[in-house]
């Protein structure tokens, strides 16, 4: 798979599809890193992040014109 190249979006859908990668292949984060050489907590971080930043904040002000 290689190394993150570049920032911005292009990391971002480099991450999308490290993920994506990862669900199909049934390994273990572990495994899966260990074999593709991709940073553990760099995994983990991603897979916690929201997906966009684009939706989180069509969501935030989507909540103030609720509230």
């Amino acid at each position: 798979m290689g190394r993150v190249a570049g920032a911005g979006k292009g990391r971002e859908s480099y991450w999308r599809l490290v993920l994506a990668w990862w669900k199909r292949s049934g390994l273990s984060v572990r495994a899966f890193c260990l074999a593709e050489g991709v940073c553990v907590s760099s995994f983990y971080w991603w897979r916690r992040r929201p997906p966009s930043r684009i939706t989180c904040r069509v969501v935030q002000n989507l909540g103030s014109t609720i509230a």
